[in-house]
């Protein structure tokens, strides 16, 4: 009866490999996806260096308008008047919804930018297939400042009154209560946002100076949903021969096996890929038979450094990723702006304002918000751990195995060192499986140096006793090593084959700063000359009222309050308000 039992057993992991090596090679003809149109929620379109470019980022279905749950990732750049990149990130996004935030360096030119955000699945229709604002910026600390010229090379002195805002609550799905027209220096502001109906609202909100000669025009999510109303298809086919593969499970990382020689391969390769450090990850994958491969990783790591290593024969063999295909900016226009004389006092004191702030920087820090997205190991659940301080330490990882992780041994095997482990199933050890050895997320074949490795700098050994199948490959068992500072490949080990590359990682989630004045002496020796008082890039509202809190600080002016959103049943929200600070 047991033997009957060895037998299924191994028969259903030989099926199980086989289905994993069809399933990682998908058939993507014929699927068709409902398009996607983004819009960018941002504080201000007119910045100096030292100051942040805060935005929110609503993704939705280009038909139906409501959030939209099929890219997991955006990808955000901005570009300067020459189509040159100046800056680039991606944001995760959730149901529809990101947030991100740029500092402007003080070393970037004065000129106008271009922000641009798409998605993999948008880059597919010509027609629509980005959202882009404008975006200028003021650098008083040099002394280049033609490109704001007027057409005889001068300065402008003129009496415009730039943009000029107005209060806009009349006929809104949200009515802002009880914002007064004035208030003082250090005081506090409470509004009670009010719902037209229990839809679950989910929008962003900014507050924030405005001066109207710097032509501070937002854009609003209202314009650009009627505007864009009928710009693009509905739907994009995804084949196999699709440049742009909707990255629908997270980042999607593409790219080619190829010969040293440079000649292209015609066999399917395996690749195990590994992201190293303490957040972990090790799968196998296996190409086309031209070498290209695609997979994504899942979101819930965050990607820095990423290994790939060729199995077959590996040594022969280089890999090398995709870099994707540029947006064409043809014929772009970018927004002009004149400097004025009469703005060299706003100038002056804006500037001021933002170097004390930058002094001050550490009194309001931002902080990074926790994951969302629980982290677990590809066999999570299903592991004995050993925390080593709990026991007795040893010097080697050798005599670590042999004192005190039961069930795993060390034997021999066509004169190599190898790890086993004891099985209720004697079978499964003559099959011949070896388990998976991964250290710090790098997959070990050569046992020989890891066993004298320093155990003292191990923090936990976790022990999976049954078969694990991983891509195409059968293994007894999973033995998985985590050192305390994660970073055996690079102090210890790389294998020669191994091609390391280094990602741009997304941008984390932040809990942006907000000041608060509990009484009229709370920190009242440090300056605060905020001009953004209060950023929130997401809120989600389900019931009929929902109240806000924020100060004003020490600069007196015009301040807006701009609002920008989506229902879950695809209705836009904007909306803004004007106070003063006198």
């Amino acid at each position: 009866m047991k033997t009957h039992k060895y037998i299924t057993t191994f028969i259903i992991s030989c099926l199980l490999s086989i289905y994993i090596l069809k399933a990682q090679r998908p058939n993507l003809d014929s699927v068709k996806f409902e398009q996607e149109n983004i819009f960018v929620h941002g504080n201000d379109t007119f910045f100096f260096p030292g100051e942040y470019f805060y935005f929110s980022i609503y993704c939705f279905n280009r038909v139906t308008k409501r959030p939209s749950d099929v890219s997991k990732i955006a990808h955000v750049q901005l570009i300067n008047e020459s189509t040159e990149e100046v800056f680039y990130n991606k944001i995760d996004l959730f149901n529809g919804l990101g947030q991100g935030d740029f500092f402007i360096p003080l070393d970037i030119a004065s000129g106008t930018y271009k922000m641009v955000v798409y998605t993999n699945l948008m880059r597919n229709d010509a027609q629509n297939d980005h959202f882009e604002m404008d975006i200028m910026v003021l650098n008083p600390y040099t002394n280049d400042q033609e490109v704001f010229w007027d057409n005889n090379g001068d300065i402008e002195h003129s009496d415009k009154n730039g943009i000029q805002l107005s209060n806009n609550n009349v006929n809104k799905l949200l009515l802002i209560k009880g914002l007064q027209s004035k208030y003082n220096i250090r005081s506090k502001v409470e509004i009670e946002l009010v719902a037209k109906d229990l839809a679950s609202y989910n929008y962003s909100i900014s507050v924030r100076k405005f001066d109207a000669v710097f032509e501070n025009d937002i854009p609003q999510i209202e314009n650009y949903a009627v505007k864009n109303k009928t710009i693009g298809s509905k739907t994009s086919e995804i084949s196999s021969k699709t440049s742009f593969v909707p990255e629908i499970r997270g980042e999607n990382i593409k790219g080619k096996v190829l010969l040293k020689s440079g000649q292209e391969i015609n066999i399917p390769m395996r690749l195990l890929v590994s992201i190293t450090g303490n957040n972990s990850y090790t799968n196998i994958i296996i190409t086309k038979s031209d070498g290209n491969f695609i997979f994504p990783l899942n979101r819930n790591y965050e990607i820095e450094n990423l290994e790939i290593t060729p199995l077959n024969n590996g040594n022969d063999y280089e890999v090398i990723l995709s870099t994707p295909k540029e947006i064409t900016f043809k014929e772009k226009k970018f927004k002009k702006f004149q400097l004025d004389r009469n703005m060299e006092e706003l100038i002056k004191q804006r500037s001021i304002h933002n170097q004390i702030e930058n002094n001050y920087f550490s009194f309001r820090p931002d902080s990074i918000k926790l994951s969302q997205i629980k982290t677990e190991s590809f066999y999570d659940g299903e592991n004995i751990r050993y925390v080593l301080d709990e026991y007795t330490r040893f010097k080697t990882l050798k005599e670590t195995i042999t004192e005190i992780v039961e069930d795993v041994f060390v034997t021999e095997l066509n004169n190599k060192k190898v790890f086993q482990i004891r099985t209720e199933y004697p079978l499964s050890e003559q099959l011949g499986f070896l388990p998976l050895v991964v250290i710090d997320g790098n997959v070990i074949e050569d046992i020989t140096t890891l066993l004298d490795y320093d155990a003292r700098k191990i923090k936990e050994i976790d022990v999976v006793h049954h078969q694990y199948v991983l891509g195409p490959q059968i293994y007894q068992g999973i033995v998985n090593i985590k050192t305390f500072n994660g970073d055996y490949s690079e102090n210890t080990y790389t294998a020669s084959n191994t091609k390391l590359f280094n990602l741009i990682p997304k941008q984390p989630l932040k809990n942006y700063f907000r000041q608060v004045y509990p009484d009229k002496n709370y920190n009242e020796t440090i300056p605060d000359f905020r001009h953004q008082l209060l950023w929130n890039p997401r809120i989600t509202q389900t019931k009929e009222r929902k109240k806000l809190v924020f100060y004003t600080s020490d600069v007196k002016g015009v301040f807006s309050v701009c609002l920008e959103g989506l229902t879950n049943d695809g209705r836009p929200i904007s909306l803004q308000k004007v106070f003063n600070v006198e």
